[in-house]
Formats: C-alpha cells, structure tokens, sequence
C-alpha cells in the first residue's frame, strides 16, 4: 500500500455531508449519515456515484431508502428490539445489520440471523471477545440451519476459495491507497486523523478541488515501518490479507489470527470436499457409459 496523492482515479470518498457530492472528482461515494430525507435526496440526484450507504439514524417502520437496487446498504440499530420490530422490512430489501450496540455472546447475533438478516460485525469485530468472535466463527461455519452470511467471516472465507486477496483495511474501508474521508473541509485516510483535523488535501469548494498539505500519511509510514516494528508479520501465512490490520493500534493479533486460521482451514476442507465431488461425479459419470 502506497498513497498515490496526485491521482484520485478510482478512490472511494467515504462523505458524512453532502458538500462534496458535485465535485468531478468524487465519482465514488461512501455515504454515511442518519436522516434519512438527505439519504434520499442525495441517492436520487447522485445515485451514479454512491456505491454504499450507512444508515446511521433511528430505524423504525418508516425506514425507506430509495434506489438502491446496485448499491450496498448497512443499517447500524442501537438496540435488539429495532431490529425485530421491522425484520421483515430489512429482510425484503436485503439490508446488511451492524449492531450498533455491544454483542455479549452468540444468541445476540444467531437471533438476528435466524431471522433472515446477513449480520456484519465488521465495524465491532474488535469490541467482540476472544471467545465470543470464534463461537460466531464456529456458528457460521457449522451451523446447517443458517441461510445468510455473516460478515466479515463470510467474505474473507469466499476470497480464500477465490484465491482473490481481499484485505481486512478494505473491509474497513481504511487504506490509503483507496479510501478518503472528509468533513468538508479536508481529505484524511481515516476517521482518527479526520478527528484531529489532519488533513492529506483541503477541500477548495470554490474550484471544487483539492489541495495538496504535502507527505502526511500516518498509514503509509505504518506501513513503511512494518519491517522494522512488525518484522513477524511479513512471515505470518496471512500477512496478505492482514497486512498488520490486527497489530495496528492493538497489543496483539491473536484474535485476527486464530479467526484466519480458522477460515483457512474451513477453505482447505471445503476445496477437498469439492475435488471429491468433482471426482466421484466423473467416476459415476463414467460407470453409466459402460
């Protein structure tokens, strides 16, 4: 991961206003925000550019966010009984659930599950125990009666059997390489260096673009230091897709890295199972000829 400051082709404008929204070179939107009326608003004269939307307001029966048949949207409830109130809702229009609220042990997240609704813990994955993020994990995996998935395990799992690398920064929409928050004001790399008013560029509404504030990056120096402060890292068997995501502002890894192996692993059994199945079917195949 490198930032390349001079070109902002392809990059993902993580908003919370709207105040960039016309800009040209804003052509990726991560909109996040909790009125609903702007949501829709905005989706309707901008729906083009937004690609996620982060409802972070009161959901309740009047929940309704327009046009969003090719967009991602993640709903953050603050409590258990918003979520069963409107279940239906959610499930029709295929609304990933963020708890916004702490998540004590598996049937906070099994109740939201058995009801149809894909779960992402991914923005509190790191407020989650040790123990209850790997009986989640096992849940996931083993669990016949699950019908939707639960992130971020379910993605990590289908890039491994994709063999396509998709890291736990993306997840987290933080890399610098991709990613840019604002406050109207200024470009950051993240929510942290936002709040302190550390800036990458300055917005320039006026010419509508964005001013340079020079090198910087607080990610891009992790990540240079990486050899020197986390030399283990670059030997770890998911340092391809971790990256240091679990060593960054954290004592350890070790719930990171006992959750990749176990995904991991689940990837091993489910290709060998599939070779199997390949394989039987031709045997089979080949008995009906003769």
């Amino acid at each position: 991961m490198s930032t390349k400051q001079s070109n902002f082709e392809g990059k993902f404008f993580v908003l919370r206003e709207s105040s960039l929204f016309d800009f040209p070179l804003v052509k990726k939107i991560v909109f996040i925000n909790d009125n609903i009326q702007l949501i829709n608003a905005m989706n309707e004269k901008y729906g083009e550019k937004i690609v996620q939307i982060n409802f972070t307001g009161e959901i309740n029966e009047s929940l309704e966010i327009k046009n969003v048949d090719k967009q991602l949207v993640k709903i953050f409830p603050q409590n258990k009984k918003a979520i069963i109130k409107i279940s239906k809702s959610l499930k029709e229009k295929k609304f990933l659930i963020c708890p916004d609220y702490p998540i004590s042990k598996l049937e906070d997240i099994s109740m939201i599950s058995s009801m149809g609704l894909t779960v992402d813990l991914i923005p509190i994955i790191e407020t989650i125990d040790f123990d209850t993020s790997l009986e989640i994990l096992d849940y996931y995996l083993h669990n016949r009666n699950l019908k939707v998935p639960i992130e971020p395990f379910h993605s990590i799992l289908i890039s491994k059997l994709l063999k396509k690398t998709k890291t736990i920064w993306n997840m987290n929409l933080t890399n610098p390489d991709l990613f840019y928050y604002s406050d109207g004001e200024g470009l950051s790399e993240d929510t942290k260096n936002l709040k302190n008013r550390i800036y990458l560029y300055l917005v320039q509404h006026r010419p509508k673009a964005f001013l340079k504030q020079g090198n910087r990056s607080s990610l891009e120096s992790f990540f240079k230091s990486l050899p020197e402060t986390h030399p283990k890292c670059l030997a770890c068997p998911h340092f391809h897709m971790c990256i240091a995501w679990a060593l960054y502002q954290k004592d350890t890894c070790a719930k990171w890295k006992k959750i990749l192996s176990i995904l991991q692993e689940a990837s091993r059994e489910i290709q060998v199972l599939e070779k199997f199945e390949k394989d039987h079917a031709i045997v089979q195949s080949g008995h009906k000829v003769k």
